[in-house]
């Protein structure tokens, strides 16, 4: 059964917040049994078939259940009684003057029992320790009055206790130390709002969360009771608040207002101004407390219902219900884990003058909430102080009761086939009622560490990464000896295991380690390789990086925890089984498959990839650059990928380019999800088509196509556009200059609302050597300045329709055209666009200075932007010449730009000087 439970947590935790919720749901396909293995087939009373004891003269009663079925029950009055295994009820005492507000809390100091509890009785207020084997009491009194009664843990010798009282506006927050004969109040603080929800302590015990009425959620320090440095001030949430809270193990906070809307505060994401998120779950909810199950869904309870609620990443949403149970529940509700790994609720609640006991379960497959049993307790309600406990029977550690009472003075307990568990199952956490996370169990559980890599949070589907762990036993503080274990776990590896509470795991990982994630031995090798791998025998080294600080079973602990043997992470064992999830630094192997005309070649490339890239931002696509000297046409890439059912993924040509995995330059662009196979194809570089544009332009200029056509190629091809969304408009073909080599013609000369398109091709004779086939010379409008010395993406306003150069003897199919295209590329050249040169001729000259003269103080548009040339920014430069980016924007012929003119005077650049800095290129 525990082997079914850990597979079903694995699975929660697969994939991200998106499909979470989907896969848990599916998970529990493995757990479910048809019949029913909690109550009432195997239910029965706790004394010998009995149901319920009649305290005398007892009114509302607060139960706390004790190991072997003994319990305590205190009345509203004070009036103390001691419930035996046996069914005989003994009177304990009672002390005078109290009115019990909440459930009383129970702790054990120097070897004696203690009942804790706040009391109001209308005329005073005051903090109640009593000896619950020599009934004396001692207490404290307390300012206006309590209502949310204590909060305690021991410390050593003393008892320390924590309560509030209400006034007004202002609200007060206590801390008494108890050492067996006096409490004493050490420190107290003044809250703004009544904190009127039972105050709740961190699970290191440093902290003290504190919520009013109001809505104001603070952070003390538990020594002093001073607020938090990160905050200053209070969190505030919207509504009235009356319910207690719950926390689960990654100490993330669960609270509901009256309206039935519900909180998470994140407790480690809380700083100054923190904005917790929420979600209406309930019409409204009372004063029954939150629960969190094993499998860390939240129960709320209000309106006569129960829902249930997952969390994912800080975020709350409904998954069942509400379910309508019946009355009004007014007490705290019980989660059990039944033998089937159900998860029950036991839910009291009030039908006019009756109790009524109803048992739901609850399917996160179906989502949706069933009633498995009910009890109708007559003549009396249930209140506040009726929170159920539970605890374990005499005769067996597997059997449990829970208990409970109504108004009237009876006690009630059942026999169950199942325990409490979960991080906050029941009132208080536990059935102390201590206030604070803490974990209490007989039978041993495992704690499972599962690794994945750090881009998209796969996890590794065999054992991984290596650490050594020890059981540390913080009771005689004695160590166990050292083991080695490995995160990802198969069934017949070892996996941590102890009891909870008392033992706790100490672990470090190896410094690295080496896996076959995709070869030798995987279906790609007897798929694709035919059983026959060339490939090294491991393609995968991995290290670990960091725990998974996302993860809704996120490791409490700084983030370097576990990297070495001296700075182990410590885990302490609860009382169902864990898991956490690391997150593995990973050097993948790429093997690349180059398949020449003629021959082959094999190339090998490590990728690495960190959870540091990850954690920055960072761009994690490597590129695969073809081999020099040739042309590649057909690309597949077979990758690592566990969550396929064959373990690897194949990308093909046509979806590598649909994604935009391959690059103007015909680069390859991977993430580093795995280790990976990749097959290029290709071909003899066939040419090239460049059009150079200015660096800079503003208005109209010329602008240059060249095309070249390597030795051997009989066939050229092209067609040329423009995008004109970017504000470029082509105004017409100046000039063009074609070899007369075969039979090539220009076919079509087009330009049409400021688009070009030059259609050019035809037979060639079979070049013996490299060739410029052609030079044309366009003259182009451009709308806005544009500057493409910065980070301009020039592909966004130029780009090549199609064109190939065929090279005689290498063939391409239709849709390998595009593939065989030769190389294609828009180049910024300064030169293209002198400033000051005014009439386009290549030479700023006397002719352009009377032309400025002319448009001197007036503002210009149209083709006349061409004189607004000044100011420049520091990108501008005479020698060497860079016309940088123009800064006016109000296009007007000023001072500024006969500045500019007077350096550029007498500069001269023909078409010659541009295109000689661009020979001959494949």
């Amino acid at each position: 059964m525990f082997f079914l439970r850990f597979k079903r947590l694995f699975l929660t935790v697969v994939v991200g917040v998106i499909v979470l919720s989907i896969l848990t749901l599916t998970a529990f396909r493995t757990t479910l049994t048809n019949t029913t293995t909690f109550i009432p087939e195997t239910g029965a009373g706790l004394w010998d078939g009995v149901e319920y004891k009649v305290l005398t003269g007892g009114r509302s009663p607060s139960i706390v259940g004790l190991p072997g079925g003994e319990m305590f029950a205190l009345s509203s009055d004070g009036q103390l009684f001691r419930i035996l295994r046996t069914g005989v009820v003994q009177k304990l005492g009672q002390v005078p003057d109290v009115s019990v507000v909440t459930p009383a809390s129970y702790f054990e100091l120097n070897g004696q029992k203690y009942i804790a509890y706040a009391s109001d009785n209308g005329k005073d207020s005051k903090l109640v320790v009593q000896n619950v084997e020599t009934g004396t009491p001692v207490h404290s009194t307390l300012e206006n009055s309590c209502w949310s009664g204590v909060t305690v843990y021991v410390n050593g010798s003393k008892a320390v206790i924590f309560t509030s009282s209400i006034g007004e506006r202002k609200g007060k927050v206590y801390r008494f130390e108890f050492d067996g004969s006096s409490l004493n109040k050490t420190h107290d603080s003044i809250i703004d709002g009544s904190p009127k929800v039972p105050l709740m302590l961190s699970p290191d015990r440093k902290e003290l969360y504190v919520l009013t009425q109001n809505g104001k959620f603070y952070v003390l320090n538990e020594s002093n009771l001073s607020n938090d440095d990160t905050i200053g001030s209070p969190i505030f949430l919207d509504g009235e608040f009356i319910t207690p809270m719950a926390m689960d193990s990654q100490k993330n906070i669960y609270v509901i207002n009256t309206s039935g809307v519900m909180y998470v505060i994140e407790r480690s994401q809380v700083r100054s101004g923190y904005v917790p998120k929420s979600t209406k779950v309930l019409p409204s909810a009372n004063v029954a407390g939150i629960l969190v199950d094993s499998y860390g869904i939240i129960y709320a309870f209000g309106a006569g219902s129960v829902v249930a609620v997952l969390q994912t990443g800080g975020s709350l949403s409904v998954l069942g219900g509400p379910f309508v149970v019946g009355g009004i529940i007014n007490s705290t509700p019980l989660a059990v884990l039944g033998r089937d790994y159900k998860t029950y609720l036991v839910i009291p609640s009030t039908v006019g003058a009756d109790g009524l006991l109803t048992v739901v379960s609850f399917d996160p497959e179906k989502k949706t909430f069933a009633k498995v049993w009910e009890k109708t307790l007559k003549g009396g309600s249930f209140t506040i102080t009726s929170a159920l406990t539970s605890s374990q029977t005499a005769e067996e550690a597997a059997m449990y009761y829970f208990a409970t009472s109504i108004s009237t003075g009876y006690v009630y307990a059942w026999k169950m086939n199942g325990k409490p568990v979960g991080d906050w199952p029941m009132y208080g956490q536990n059935r102390e009622r201590s206030n604070y996370l803490s974990f209490v169990a007989e039978e041993e559980t495992r704690i499972t560490i599962m690794a994945k890599e750090p881009l998209n949070g796969k996890f590794f589907k065999l054992p991984a990464l290596k650490f050594k762990g020890k059981i540390f036993d913080t009771v005689s503080g004695t160590y166990s000896s050292e083991v080695d274990y490995f995160t990802n776990p198969g069934k017949d590896d070892s996996i941590p295991k102890s009891y909870p509470a008392r033992y706790q795991l100490s672990l470090y990982f190896e410094p690295h380690d080496s896996c076959q994630l995709f070869v030798p031995g995987s279906k790609f090798v007897n798929d694709v390789l035919g059983g026959t791998s060339s490939l090294p025998a491991t393609d995968t080294t991995l290290s670990f990086a960091q725990w998974d600080v996302d993860s809704i079973y996120k490791y409490p602990g700084k983030k370097d925890d576990g990297r070495n043997a001296s700075n182990p992470a410590i885990i302490t064992f609860a009382y169902y089984d864990k898991r956490y999830d690391v997150i593995a630094n990973v050097k993948y192997l790429w093997r690349i498959l180059h398949q020449l005309p003629g021959s082959s070649e094999e190339e090998d490339k490590e990728v690495s990839l960190t959870y540091e890239n990850v954690e920055k931002g960072k761009d994690f696509v490597e590129i695969v650059k073809p081999k020099s000297g040739y042309k590649p046409f057909d690309w597949t890439v077979y990758m690592w990928d566990p969550d396929d059912p064959k373990g690897y993924v194949v990308y093909e040509k046509d979806y590598l380019k649909a994604n935009g995995m391959i690059t103007e330059a015909l680069e390859l662009k991977l993430k580093k999800s795995g280790p990976a196979f990749i097959k290029i194809k290709y071909t003899t570089s066939s040419g090239s088509i460049r059009l150079i544009m200015p660096k800079y332009a503003y208005g109209r200029t010329y602008m240059y196509i060249i095309v070249d056509a390597a030795k051997g190629a009989n066939t050229a091809w092209f067609t040329l556009t423009a995008d004109t969304a970017k504000g470029i408009k082509f105004e017409r073909i100046v000039s063009e200059d074609v070899a007369n080599i075969g039979t090539m013609q220009v076919l079509e000369r087009t330009v049409d609302s400021g688009k070009i398109k030059y259609v050019f091709g035809g037979p060639l004779f079979e070049l013996t050597e490299d060739t410029r086939i052609a030079t044309i010379t366009t003259l182009a409008f451009f709308e806005k300045p544009i500057y493409f010395g910065t980070e301009v993406n020039k592909s966004d306003f130029i780009r090549f329709e199609e064109g190939f150069i065929q090279i005689k003897g290498v063939t391409a199919s239709p849709s390998e055209i595009e593939d065989l295209a030769p190389y294609r590329e828009t180049i910024p050249n300064s030169k293209v666009f002198l400033l000051g040169d005014f009439d386009n001729n290549g030479w700023v000259n006397l002719d352009d200075w009377n032309r400025l003269v002319e448009k001197y103080g007036t503002t210009v548009s149209g083709a006349d932007v061409i004189y607004n040339i000044g100011p420049r920014d520091r990108n501008f430069s005479v020698d060497p010449y860079d016309p940088g980016m123009l800064l006016d924007t109000t296009d007007k012929v000023d001072q500024w730009d006969v500045a500019v003119f007077a350096q550029m005077y007498g500069m001269k650049v023909t078409p010659e000087d541009v295109l000689k800095d661009y020979p001959f290129k494949k």
